[in-house]
């Protein structure tokens, strides 16, 4: 079985991001990547537009809506004052007696201003906290970028070319609308992935989280069986000492056994307690992370496949998983369901053999009681294991250094089924076993309300008599289980009638 807290280690592990970096590391990045877009120049002609433009807003513009913890006015500063710089070293060979101060400041300030103007259009009109609004972003952004190409456009003292009027401000509505799509698609784009990913992380902590409480809640059942065995040896124990107080008399030395008699029972109590506190922090525990009140057998399954596949993976495995699900059913107990389906599931995984091997979970119902099968592929189990396999300590897995394991998982598995009413079998051959569990229903699913309790029988009778007269396939596997349940449940009938008979007679006798 899968460790819960490796999932929760790989959750853990998947949260690194540049999203962690420092904010200066992230403006650094920033600046270089708007660099290079903006010697990216695109000359749209068939637009009839003849002059180019460059895309480093497009860069600059997704920054900011990506990394919504960086300063927009911090970040558009030092981007520009790093695009001016760029500029004027890009202009020194060419700049004759020029120095890079005066490339700097004379030619190339300018962009400097673009970049902090498009910065307050955003600002003010809070990009970052209407994302899920892309027509608001994106008419936003583009009134920021031809709002910022305009006042670079006079503070470079080209007002012939504004003055030129539609030929000009065409150019500046064609580049703004160009880069503005490009910003507004490479986002949102992004940000789906980002949003399918944080699902997907969601649901494997989710499900972490859920085979971690699964434990815990098998571990609770068999802790309180421990307890009570504790309880019962505790009462032998005690017993044990009044018979030797008893019989003090008799013996010599009676009153030395029943002194360590009576240390034994002290000692057992003691055990008990701690037990009693152990389950009780466990329960409190489970009661504090519970993740719901119920849950369908279709999303059990899912969480089983989708825990194994990865452990299957994780062994080097490949596993397909399938489900026949021909009942379908809400339950209140998919805690030991889960951990009965995944125990199984897990243990057919480890014992594949063939790539790829199969795994299948089926259900159905007959008569009163859910039938739920787990099937695989795998090598089989030996027919004289057939009949040890539930028993404690009993195993047939080694691991790589010889050392046997403990031998309880199934027991685990039998122990939940019964105390659900419930039993377990399993046929197995060559390339083919099936784990069988029958539960009844009423253990699984809500009971009836008290007025319904006598419809609730009725039906149960006539269900009883239409399982008599039921054709069941000889090779589905459990016609032998049915037959059993009939017969045990004709025998529970009679007892009930007996008793009704000695209450009609009761009266007469007085």
């Amino acid at each position: 079985m899968e460790n819960p807290n490796l999932i929760l280690e790989e959750i853990e592990e998947h949260k690194k991001s540049p999203n962690d970096w420092p904010a200066w590391r992230r403006i650094l990045l920033i600046a270089i990547a708007t660099a290079f877009m903006g010697e990216l120049k695109l000359n749209p002609q068939t637009v009839g537009v003849a002059q180019e433009f460059g895309l480093g807003i497009v860069a600059f513009s997704f920054s900011l809506l990506f990394w919504k913890d960086l300063s927009i006015f911090v970040t558009a500063f030092y981007t520009g004052m790093a695009l001016v710089v760029f500029k004027a070293l890009t202009l020194l060979p060419l700049a004759g007696t020029q120095s890079l101060i005066e490339l700097a400041l004379y030619l190339n300030w300018p962009i400097l201003a673009y970049y902090i103007t498009n910065a307050f259009v955003q600002t003010g009109a809070d990009l970052r906290e209407n994302v899920d609004k892309p027509a608001y972003v994106t008419t936003w952004l583009f009134l920021a970028d031809f709002l910022a190409t305009f006042v670079e456009m006079v503070l470079r003292g080209e007002q012939e070319a504004l003055a030129a009027g539609f030929p000009t401000f065409r150019q500046m509505v064609y580049s703004a609308a160009f880069r503005t799509a490009m910003t507004v698609a490479f986002f949102y784009i992004v940000r789906r992935r980002q949003i399918v990913e944080q699902a997907e992380h969601e649901k494997a902590k989710y499900e972490g989280l859920l085979m971690l409480l699964n434990g815990l809640h098998a571990e609770a059942f068999f802790l309180k069986k421990s307890a009570a065995d504790i309880e019962t040896t505790m009462a032998k124990a005690y017993a044990l000492y009044r018979t030797l107080q008893n019989k003090q008399k008799e013996y010599e030395r009676g009153d030395t056994l029943t002194l360590e008699a009576l240390d034994v029972a002290k000692d057992i109590h003691e055990i008990k307690k701690d037990y009693q506190r152990i389950v009780s922090g466990i329960e409190k525990l489970m009661t504090a992370e519970d993740l719901g009140p119920n849950m369908s057998l279709e999303e059990i399954v899912r969480i089983i496949f989708s825990t194994n596949d990865s452990y299957a993976r994780r062994m080097g495995k490949e596993i397909v998983f399938s489900s026949q699900l021909n009942y379908h059913f809400t339950t209140e107990e998919y805690h030991s369901i889960i951990s009965v389906l995944n125990n199984l599931v897990s243990n057919a995984v480890e014992a594949s053999e063939i790539s790829p091997g199969h795994i299948q979970i089926g259900s159905q119902l007959i008569g009163w009681h859910i039938f739920i099968t787990v099937t695989d592929d795998g090598p089989g189990i030996d027919e004289l294991d057939q009949e040890l396999i539930f028993a404690p300590g009993f195993t047939t897995k080694f691991s790589g250094d010889g050392m046997q394991s403990t031998g309880i998982g199934l027991t685990h598995v039998q122990s939940l089924i019964k105390s659900m009413g419930g039993e377990i079998t399993v046929e197995s051959k060559r390339g083919l076993t099936i784990f069988k569990l029958m539960i009844p229903r009423e253990a699984m699913e809500k009971m009836l309300n008290a007025e319904q309790v006598e419809e609730q029988e009725r039906m149960r009778m006539e269900e009883l008599e239409r399982l008599k007269r039921l054709a069941l396939p000889s090779d589905g596997g459990f016609q032998p289980l049915i037959k059993k349940q009939v017969a045990k449940e004709e025998v529970e009938k009679t007892a009930d009638q007996n008793d009704f008979s000695d209450q009609d007679r009761a009266p007469e006798s007085t």
